[in-house]
């Protein structure tokens, strides 16, 4: 037998969720995210991940990769092209 959740508690649900979204957004201020090379991202992330041999990144070192907590210095590296061309 299963239960079911009544269709008022989904809906209040959605829209906890929505205003959780909303609240996320205002508070996450507008990056230049058009000006990050996602490979050239990616690459030093995955460097960093090699240079902790074989550990897991930690949140505050995590976070040194999301656009929004990134040193200006990052984006401003990680907006450069990988090599010639």
């Amino acid at each position: 037998m299963t239960s079911q959740v009544p269709s008022a508690t989904v809906a209040a649900s959605a829209a906890v969720n929505s205003a959780r979204m909303i609240r996320l957004r205002r508070a996450v201020p507008l990056v230049p995210y058009k000006l990050v090379n996602v490979l050239t991202c990616l690459t030093a992330k995955l460097d960093a991940y090699g240079r902790n041999v074989g550990r897991p990144l930690t949140a505050p070192e995590l976070e040194r990769f999301l656009p929004w907590t990134a040193d200006p210095d990052d984006l401003r590296t990680w907006a450069q092209h990988l090599g010639p061309g």
